[in-house]
């Protein structure tokens, strides 16, 4: 497989995952579930991390591969949605936050 410069290989591929996914437990099978359900879940998870932790649990990070849109989208949503400014990419210094998250 073909990763290219946007990685068009894991977009196209034939095993790629189309619809969410969810499980209750790891010991669990994962089971499809609709959009809105899936949202709900991540929010909700989401709320209860900065609920039990503070605001600044939770952040962001980008990949190198991201365009300059996209890192613009995820700190976006990190600063609007979560609250802080926890947001980086690893394309400023390598991989080493995420290799030390």
């Amino acid at each position: 497989m073909r990763e290219g410069r946007f990685a068009w290989g894991y977009a196209t591929h034939a095993d790629r995952v189309l619809h969410p996914l969810l499980r209750d437990s790891i010991d669990d099978e994962w089971r499809e579930v609709s959009w809105d359900e899936a949202i709900a879940h991540t929010a909700a998870k989401l709320l209860d991390v900065q609920t039990r932790h503070g605001r600044g649990a939770i952040g962001g990070m980008t990949s190198s591969r991201c365009t300059n849109e996209e890192v613009f989208l995820v700190q976006k949503m990190v600063r609007t949605a979560f609250g802080n400014n926890n947001v980086d990419t690893c394309a400023r210094v390598c991989h080493s936050p995420r290799a030390s998250g």
